[in-house]
């Protein structure tokens, strides 16, 4: 069975990926990194907002694979911010400090707001 556990777009500024599954953790968390990873590895680590609004917990493994993206996309000269509502998924990000590495902002029009500036600043 092969389970879709994010959905991704691209456009010229930023690529956009979608989380599906509502826990990001140590059951699911390898089976999205190999293929997450390697796929964000052909696209060249673009700008991306991490759409996490379905996700209502994640765990270290979850975090990793968060940071994990954070680093290559920085190491490609791009950002990486996160999108997420969920207050509990919130302080979890908080207390892991995770939080401190990443933008993190409620909406996707605020993400992208902030990824537009940032690329045209560093265009300039």
């Amino acid at each position: 069975m092969n389970e879709k556990h994010y959905t991704y777009q691209h456009n010229n500024i930023f690529s956009y990926l979608t989380f599906l599954n509502q826990r990001i953790d140590i059951f699911c968390t390898p089976k999205i990194s190999k293929s997450l990873i390697t796929f964000l590895e052909e696209k060249g680590f673009p700008n991306i907002i991490l759409d996490m609004r379905k996700v209502i917990y994640t765990d270290s493994a979850g975090f990793g694979l968060l940071i994990s993206i954070l680093t290559k996309c920085k190491k490609n000269g791009n950002h990486a911010v996160i999108v997420c509502k969920e207050n509990s998924l919130i302080n979890d990000l908080k207390i892991s400090g995770v939080y401190s590495l990443f933008p993190i902002f409620t909406s996707i029009e605020s993400a992208k707001s902030y990824i537009i500036k940032n690329y045209i600043c560093l265009q300039i």
